[in-house]
C-alpha cells in the first residue's frame, strides 16, 4: 500500500512538472490519474506538509514548489519538444490534421507536442501526462516497443485493457496484437468518427520510446488514404530520431 501510495504522489508530482507554473486544479488531477478525489486531495495535502507542493493563493490550482524539480527529464523533454516541433509543423502544413508527438515517460504517456488541423471539423488533441495507451494509437505504438520483461512490469501496473481495447482479454491477445502491430510498422484505430494512425520513432539506447500519431474524422477520407499517411508519418519520424 505504501508503494502504491509512493507511485501514485509521484504521478501527480509528474503531471504537476509538466503543466509548469500554470499548475493543476484538484479535479483536473484526479481525473488525469484516475484517483478519486478525497485520495488526490489527501496526497496533495501531504506534498504540501512536505513542502514539494504550493497553493500559491491558498486555493485553486497546485504548482510545484521552488523546493523541486524534474530538471533532468523535463529539460531533455523540452530539447526533444524544441528539436521535434519544426519537423511536426512542416507535417502539418502537409497533411493539415491533428498530429500528436508522444513519449512514454516513468510509465505514463506524455505528449510533448499536439498541433490541431485548421479544419472547422477537427479531432482534438492535448499536451501533457496521461495512462491513455490501449485506447490510443501512439499509445499502442509505445506499448509495441516494450520488451517481454518491460511489458509483464507494465501489466502488473495498469492491468488488462478492458473495453478500451476489445480485441484484448488476456495477456496473449495482447501480445498478439502487440506483434502485429511490429509487425505492420504502424497502428490503425477506427473509433466513432475518428480515424487514429500513429509510427514509432525509435531513438538509440538511452533515450525515451517515442510514436508520432495522426489522427482525422474517418469520414474526410478513404481507406486508401492511409498508406500515404502512414508514409508521411514514417518521413517525419525519421527526421525527428536525428536528435541527439
Amino acid at each position: 500500500m505504501l508503494i502504491q501510495s509512493i507511485d501514485r504522489a509521484f504521478y501527480l508530482l509528474e503531471q504537476l512538472s509538466a503543466a509548469g507554473s500554470d499548475g493543476l486544479s484538484l479535479g483536473a488531477l484526479a481525473q488525469s490519474s484516475g484517483l478519486n478525489p478525497p485520495t488526490a486531495r489527501n496526497l496533495l495535502a501531504t506534498l504540501v506538509q512536505l513542502g514539494y507542493v504550493v497553493q500559491p493563493s491558498g486555493r485553486g490550482n497546485y504548482v510545484l514548489s521552488d523546493r523541486l524539480s524534474f530538471k533532468t527529464p523535463g529539460d531533455r523533454d523540452t530539447n526533444l519538444a524544441s528539436f521535434a516541433t519544426p519537423k511536426l509543423q512542416q507535417l502539418s502544413a502537409l497533411v493539415n490534421e491533428t498530429i500528436v508527438f508522444s513519449i512514454l515517460r516513468n510509465d505514463h504517456r506524455k505528449t510533448l507536442v499536439a498541433m490541431e488541423s485548421q479544419h472547422s471539423l477537427r479531432v482534438s488533441a492535448q499536451e501533457g501526462l496521461d495512462d491513455h495507451f490501449y485506447q490510443t494509437a501512439t499509445g499502442r505504438s509505445l506499448l509495441s516497443q516494450l520488451t517481454p520483461t518491460e511489458l509483464k512490469t507494465f501489466l502488473r501496473k495498469h492491468g488488462l485493457p478492458g473495453e478500451k481495447w476489445p480485441d484484448v482479454n488476456s495477456e496473449q491477445d495482447l501480445k498478439r496484437e502487440l506483434d502485429e502491430i511490429k509487425r505492420n510498422g504502424y497502428v490503425s484505430i477506427s473509433k466513432g468518427m475518428v480515424r487514429a494512425l500513429a509510427v514509432p520513432v525509435v531513438f538509440t539506447k538511452g533515450k525515451p520510446r517515442g510514436a508520432l500519431g495522426l489522427h482525422y474524422p474517418s469520414g474526410r477520407y478513404p481507406t486508401a488514404k492511409i498508406p500515404g499517411f502512414i508514409d508521411n508519418l514514417n518521413q517525419t519520424a525519421r527526421k525527428i530520431q536525428q536528435w541527439s
